[in-house]
């Protein structure tokens, strides 16, 4: 059994390119390592954003 499955990556964003102003998308390149990473991807976000916003003094 490969322990290590569960630490594979799904996806990931990229490529970060700079905004002028906060009302503006982030363009970035989002590469998906699974094929039902998708299903995964809104989740991702939203724990990505509860982690930042709890860790904020």
């Amino acid at each position: 059994m490969d322990t290590l499955q569960a630490d594979r990556v799904i996806l990931a964003w990229v490529k970060f390119v700079q905004r002028h102003s906060l009302h503006e998308p982030v363009a970035c390149v989002l590469k998906l390592y699974h094929m039902h990473a998708g299903l995964v991807m809104g989740t991702a976000l939203d724990q990505a954003l509860a982690d930042r916003l709890t860790a904020m003094p």
